[in-house]
């Protein structure tokens, strides 16, 4: 939201830029349902990271409970459409980084939502955790995630990562 705030200064800017980039199909609205965005961005009344997050966790609740009951009635591919819907929107949430507790949870929660809605996907994700000893206050792992075409042995690997706004999540394609 900071990129957002700095270009667009006021909520009614910060907004439109929102419908702009939902409809461009552009960061941070790329994978979000357009009718639950659109209905997302009209609930914003404020810049505030609380409020921010807890927007966006609306609608990311709206999909996980939509994940569970497609769970409860067997159908795998509508579970991980609205797993992936919920990571969707709790990603927004957290966006551009988690620098608010709720902003954090968001950005738990989407990971989570991620890597529900990935055992469907093709080539098949897979998550490695290497131990790192960093410096005191650091993370205790490195986590990345592989996705090899089947049929080939040893293909060629890209590694790709974000920066502050984009996570490996958002770089799944």
């Amino acid at each position: 939201m900071n990129d957002l705030v700095q270009k667009a200064k006021t909520l009614e800017k910060v907004k439109q830029t929102l419908r702009e980039r939902l409809a461009a199909g552009r960061n941070p609205m790329r994978w979000c349902d357009k009718t639950e965005a659109t209905a997302a961005i009209e609930r914003l009344n404020s810049l505030h990271g609380g409020h921010w997050a807890s927007v966006w966790s609306a609608s990311g609740t709206f999909f996980a409970k939509a994940a569970e009951a497609a769970n409860v009635r067997g159908d795998a591919a509508a579970e991980s459409t609205a797993h992936f819907q919920s990571y969707a929107f709790y990603y927004v949430g957290r966006y551009p980084c988690p620098n608010h507790p709720e902003k954090q949870e968001c950005a738990r929660k989407a990971r989570h939502h991620f890597l529900a809605a990935s055992r469907s996907f093709d080539p098949p994700l897979e998550k490695f955790v290497i131990p790192f000893k960093g410096r005191p206050g650091e993370g205790k792992e490195i986590v990345f995630y592989l996705r090899k075409p089947k049929g080939i042995g040893h293909p060629p690997v890209v590694v790709n990562w974000g920066g502050v706004d984009g996570y490996k999540e958002e770089r799944y394609a």
